[in-house]
């Protein structure tokens, strides 16, 4: 059976249907039997959120990226709408915002042209806040004493 690819028309509907659903930071690229939806400059340095594989003349096939930039394919395979809504309701997660950081922008912005704070003194005994919880910091154990 012949490879069924994506045409352009598949692209552009899919990049506004995000966009009606605040996903307008989106993109959309098509290649072959692929749609990828991706964020970030154009180019090598796109940010890839998901990936629909066109398998039948209806059918598509979600794959999401790994954090070793591969693609993992996943066992949903839907008509592009459903696979849309499931998208933007039950993976929202998947589709925000991405800040792209440069170690290198951060230190241009700064006037004293460190990249990154300072680590805390080892002398002060300020709890340490970690969101919801704090932690003390541990000093030196003392010995027990036999009676």
């Amino acid at each position: 059976m012949p490879k069924m690819s994506a045409e352009d028309y598949h692209a552009d509907e899919l990049q506004e249907v995000l966009a009606e659903h605040g996903f307008a930071h989106l993109r959309v690229r098509r290649r072959g039997d692929l749609l990828t939806i991706e964020s970030g400059p154009k180019g090598g340095d796109a940010f890839p959120h998901a990936r629909l594989r066109r398998e039948t003349v209806h059918l598509w096939r979600l794959e999401m990226p790994t954090w070793s930039g591969e693609w993992e394919m996943t066992p949903i395979r839907d008509q592009i709408d459903n696979l849309v809504k499931l998208l933007t309701s039950m993976l929202p997660w998947s589709l925000a915002i991405v800040e792209l950081s440069n170690p290198q922008d951060r230190a241009d912005s700064r006037a004293d042209g460190a990249a990154f704070a300072a680590p805390p003194s080892r002398s002060s005994a300020k709890p340490i806040e970690h969101g919801p919880f704090s932690v003390q910091k541990r000093t030196k154990p003392t010995k027990r004493r036999r009676r």
